[in-house]
């Protein structure tokens, strides 16, 4: 599905099965893809800017240079998943897991996370640009 264009919040993909997907170079600004299973997705170059992504699963996604500047990624699923060089200006990873990702390159700046987000071992978030928000 290369070369997808929509127009924002005129489509909703909520709880979409679109696990090993290829979503590369794919334009899903302002999105709703809350609870959306992308798995293994390919999404490399694929701007997802604006999208809501609350308590999605993107386990294992090949995202190199993914847009995800101001995406809502709470309680998210990013496990493992390649987002070398992602752009996640913006972006809300509150509760977010991302064990294991590789973020070499990812743009984290003005981003914000909680005590419950989970980092990639040795990994510092705020190194990245990403800032604590208040712990409610």
């Amino acid at each position: 599905m290369v070369g997808i264009d929509t127009e924002p919040g005129s489509v909703v993909f909520a709880r979409a099965l679109l696990e090993e997907a290829d979503l590369s170079d794919a334009d899903l600004h302002e999105i709703d893809l809350t609870g959306a299973h992308l798995a293994r997705a390919r999404l490399i170059g694929a701007r997802l800017s604006g999208c809501s992504l609350r308590g999605a699963d993107l386990s294992g996604a090949h995202a190199t240079s993914l847009r995800l500047d101001d995406a809502h990624l709470e309680h998210a699923i990013l496990r493992d998943a390649d987002l070398r060089g992602a752009f996640m200006c913006g972006a809300c990873l509150d509760g977010a897991d991302m064990r294991g990702a590789l973020l070499d390159g990812a743009d984290l700046s003005a981003s914000r996370y909680d005590a419950a987000t989970q980092w990639p071992a040795g990994f510092n978030p705020l190194a990245a640009g990403a800032a604590r928000g208040t712990d409610t």
